[in-house]
């Protein structure tokens, strides 16, 4: 069964920046967003279920005092807080400090900043800058977290402004040809010529966009069909803690956290040769076999008819006693230095 790492609420799709990366497509223009009350409501529905909400966008900080005062309701009901940003928020190093110093009294444990060379080309790095020191300042974790491609990966941090003595971690995520980044250059993605192997992390990361909407990942599911297992439900029709506690008991979401969209892949090809599976040339992430296998109706439909059989709840239990394995074995080689 499945444990969420964390829930991400989009309190907005707006965004000060048009980045021609960005997955969930959001600009200045766009509209949506979540009202306060909702907010509380489904923090409120998902105590117990994740020990980390992480409010996100569009941009988060566009309205501080909302961000401010569902920080301040998360913390009330045990959650622990991230927020992600962009910085194009920030209109001066004083409105930066003062702001950062708001979420942190409210109880923010940890921001993320968004950056990398496509937020760089809206040459805002001493907003980046502001940012990143007023969370140094105020004792805030910081992770700086950048959509590589080829060329970036080979620089270490080279789109970063000068940060000095300000400790950060960073995570590195591959460009996904989604959203706006459907007009970048082809060299801009990591291709493999076969079905790309390898777990995937966010699907423990549930999210409710701007409008409602409850996706099993965030940015990728949101182009899946309706039908497909990554679209969970609507949180405005159906309460959000039904949502998440069915998604928790549903194998093929489960399979993808351990074995990746291979997984779902392998099974098909083993378990159903005749059924026609969808393979592209190139793949530019493992979210293009992914989408490709759970926006068929059939396929999801095999899925679901093997998970019920025997066959397929040996095959679940096998995965799920791996991945333990595989924790465990991690453990002790950190314990012993290895």
């Amino acid at each position: 069964m499945i444990t969420y790492s964390v829930l991400g609420i989009m309190l907005r799709k707006k965004c000060p920046l048009a980045c021609a990366h960005c997955i969930t497509d959001s600009s200045p223009q766009a509209e949506g967003m979540l009202e306060e009350s909702f907010v509380f409501s489904i923090l409120e529905e998902a105590v117990g279920l994740t020990p980390v909400v992480s409010f996100t966008g569009g941009e988060a900080f566009l309205n501080s005092e909302i961000l401010i005062r569902c920080i301040l309701k998360a913390k009330a009901l045990g959650f622990r807080v991230t927020a992600v940003t962009g910085c194009g928020w920030v209109r001066t190093e004083k409105h930066a400090f003062l702001v950062i110093e708001a979420v942190k009294k409210a109880g923010l444990d940890r921001l993320c900043i968004s950056w990398d060379q496509y937020h760089l080309a809206f040459k805002n790095g001493w907003k980046l800058q502001a940012v990143a020191k007023a969370a140094w300042q105020w004792k805030i974790p910081l992770i700086i977290r950048s959509v590589i491609t080829p060329a970036s990966n080979n620089g270490k941090d080279s789109f970063l402004p000068d940060l000095g003595e300000i400790q950060y971690q960073t995570e590195k995520i591959p460009l996904i040809k989604l959203g706006r980044a459907n007009d970048l250059p082809e060299e801009d993605f990591f291709w493999t010529d076969s079905p790309p192997t390898g777990v995937c992390g966010v699907i423990l990361a549930p999210v409710v966009e701007y409008d409602g909407r409850v996706f099993a990942c965030c940015g990728p599911s949101h182009y899946a069909g309706h039908h497909s297992p990554l679209v969970l439900g609507d949180a405005r029709r159906k309460s959000l803690r039904e949502i998440l506690l069915k998604a928790k008991e549903d194998p093929i979401l489960e399979i993808i956290a351990l074995l990746g969209p291979y997984g779902l892949f392998r099974i098909l090809k083993d378990r159903f040769p005749m059924i026609n599976i969808p393979e592209r040339d190139r793949y530019s992430s493992i979210c293009d076999l992914c989408m490709d296998i759970l926006n068929e109706r059939q396929l999801v439909a095999k899925l679901r008819e093997y998970f019920m059989e025997k066959d397929g709840k040996s095959f679940l239990v096998a995965a799920r006693m791996m991945k333990k394995f595989t924790e465990v074995n991690k453990k002790e080689c950190h314990s012993c230095g290895s």
